[in-house]
């Protein structure tokens, strides 16, 4: 068949770039997208990390060192701080659900020849939030889940616990909550997918998600490492601007100390700090948005029964001569 000799990565990697480089407005929503941040594995190995380089300091064990402060007069701004921390987590998370669900029906309705209206797009998804907002809460938690057990051996062993099964339960453990979180990261999306572009109900659409995910679990791989390689290539290229924005950042700061002229470096100081943070919301930006892209592609591909996996593809080849 012809469909099988298509480069499935290489076309969807192209034209996500595609619509998302021409469809600048898709960044902003990106920038909110980004905060979903469907790489579960990374969840997992950023928490062991912190377990290894704190390794006496559980996150759970310190948060009940905290002192109660019996100032009755703080309590008005420590209640207001509260409120406004709050505040900003629900627009937060609001934002990122109604952006997520914009990106995958902007996607979907993406015509080469048309610019796509993200106004009406944005509001034709409001009937999907509570849905989507449910799927995202149910698998962040079992991300969140796989991420703690994952690495709940190491209290053990950096407490000095004299069983010395814990050094070959904690690979094990390590692993398993490697492979659930990725597989939960994939359910998150194609149920969101399912969710929003076939209008299926959630138990439905959990359930479709499952047997797509089940039939194309290799190709759900192959594709989280081809993400993978995108998203070193945009950290270099963001360790590169950085290096770019520090450098002369440096001299001017030097100059300026140098000539007796701090106003020079404080200006530079802030120009800097400022080139620095429009960087890093452009990247979040971009890479949120082709994230959702890419994926909603992969996700027609898989539904139309178009993609195929690229090691599937080389072992017929191989059996094939």
């Amino acid at each position: 068949m012809p469909s099988t000799h298509i480069p499935l990565y290489r076309q969807i990697i192209k034209e996500a770039w595609k619509i998302t480089w021409h469809q600048k407005a898709m960044w902003l929503l990106g920038l909110f997208a980004f905060f979903i941040a469907t790489g579960g594995a990374l969840e997992v190995f950023s928490r062991n990390l912190n377990w290894v380089f704190t390794p006496h300091v559980p996150f759970f064990w310190g948060g009940f060192e905290v002192g109660w402060n019996k100032d009755v007069s703080v309590w008005p701004l420590a209640i207001m701080l509260v409120l406004i921390c709050f505040g900003l987590f629900a627009f937060v998370a609001f934002m990122s659900i109604r952006s997520f669900i914009a990106l995958i029906l902007a996607t979907d309705k993406y015509k080469a020849d048309d610019k796509i209206d993200l106004d009406k797009i944005w509001h034709a998804g409001e009937k999907k939030f509570v849905s989507v907002l449910g799927v995202v809460v149910l698998f962040k938690i079992i991300i969140f889940l796989a991420s703690f057990l994952s690495a709940f051996p190491l209290w053990f062993i950096w407490t000095g616990s004299t069983w010395q099964g814990w050094m070959w339960i904690y690979p094990a453990v390590f692993l398993l909550g490697v492979v659930i979180a990725v597989v939960s990261s994939f359910l998150m999306v194609l149920t969101s997918a399912y969710l929003t572009l076939k209008r299926n109900t959630f138990g439905k659409a959990l359930k479709m998600a499952w047997n797509l995910f089940l039939n194309h679990w290799l190709v759900s791989l192959e594709m989280a490492v081809v993400i993978f390689f995108v998203n070193l290539l945009f950290g270099l290229i963001s360790l590169a601007g950085m290096v770019i924005i520090a450098v002369p950042t440096f001299l001017f700061v030097v100059f300026g100390v140098f000539i007796l002229m701090p106003v020079l470096s404080n200006v530079a100081i802030f120009v800097g700090c400022l080139l620095a943070i429009l960087l890093i919301l452009w990247i979040a930006g971009f890479l949120g948005a082709f994230h959702a892209v890419a994926w909603t592609l992969l996700f027609k591909k898989m539904e139309e029964g178009k993609a195929i996996s690229k090691l599937h593809r080389l072992v017929d080849n191989l059996i094939g001569r």
